[in-house]
């Protein structure tokens, strides 16, 4: 793994709030907040969602022994990258509703939640959306394997449209130093002669214009099957980022086929954003709130 220590902003605004559920994902949604608030000029925020039933029965609930583990882990990560990390136990009948209750209290640049093994497990689409309408910011949903090291960045767009949403995060990768990026967009094969060269002209015009840096390669591929193109695409990168749509409301869009399908037949780490991280400053919560 070969990533900098960042410096963190003298003056934080803000939080990049992550979600801390399970051992196996601390390493990298913690890392995936880290380099957003980097980017925001922000910090990383832990929150584990504690407890079940009715809210009465967390009254005198004081300690969240099992959070307290995985935020021992996450400090560790947030440490090694150069930055605090702030914790906190939210008490709620289901990882749903706490992850909810932060996002508003906090009002987080974003949320970074860890991805299951499909976008399509039991409730976890309607999660997404959920934190993502109540709490007005996107979410990024990660799976980070192998070295974590990100040397190939693969950022799959649908259309042109999808760039400017997904700038920050490709940003953010770019502060890792040297990595070969690569913006993909899949036209139709059906086009009209000379539009795959447009469409490169137009992306990479896009690219520079939202202050993206030469790093980004963007390329234009003619195909009748966009998806086969995609995962051929996949298998020779480390990372691949996407935009996902409102998967409850559009269950069976191209963007949800697309990202599920992605996650259950590739190894490599996925980067996943459900929203615009073109998020403004936001006022930080009183420091004394969180450990």
């Amino acid at each position: 793994m070969n990533w900098p220590r960042f410096a963190p902003a003298p003056q934080p605004d803000g939080y990049v709030l992550v979600g801390i559920s399970r051992p196996e994902s601390v390493a990298g949604v913690t890392r995936t907040a880290v380099l957003l608030s980097h980017y925001y000029g922000a910090l990383p925020l832990a929150v584990h969602v504690a407890g079940g039933g009715r809210p009465r029965d967390f009254l005198g609930f004081s300690v969240d022994l099992e959070g307290e583990r995985l935020f021992e882990a996450a400090r560790s990560e947030a440490s090694h990258l150069g930055y605090p990390l702030r914790t906190y136990s939210e008490f709620a009948r289901n990882t749903t509703k706490g992850i909810q209750q932060a996002a508003v209290t906090i009002r987080p640049h974003a949320v970074v939640l860890g991805l299951p093994s499909s976008l399509r497990a039991p409730g976890f689409s309607r999660m997404v959306d959920a934190v993502a309408h109540s709490s007005a910011c996107p979410v990024i949903l990660a799976r980070l394997s192998g070295t974590i090291d990100f040397r190939r960045i693969l950022v799959l767009l649908g259309n042109q449209d999808e760039l400017a949403p997904l700038q920050p995060l490709v940003s953010a990768l770019e502060s890792l130093g040297e990595r070969q990026i690569t913006l993909l967009l899949c036209v139709s094969r059906g086009s009209r002669p000379g539009d795959a060269a447009r469409a490169t002209q137009e992306l990479n015009t896009a690219a520079l214009s939202m202050g993206l840096s030469e790093q980004a390669v963007c390329k234009v591929v003619l195909t009748e099957s966009p998806l086969q193109t995609t995962l051929d695409g996949t298998g020779q990168h480390d990372l691949v980022v996407m935009s996902i749509g409102d998967q409850e409301i559009e269950s069976h869009s191209c963007s949800a086929t697309l990202a599920d399908v992605i996650g259950q037949r590739i190894d490599c780490s996925i980067l996943l954003v459900r929203g615009d991280l073109r998020s403004q400053s936001v006022e930080s919560p009183d420091s004394n709130d969180h450990t």
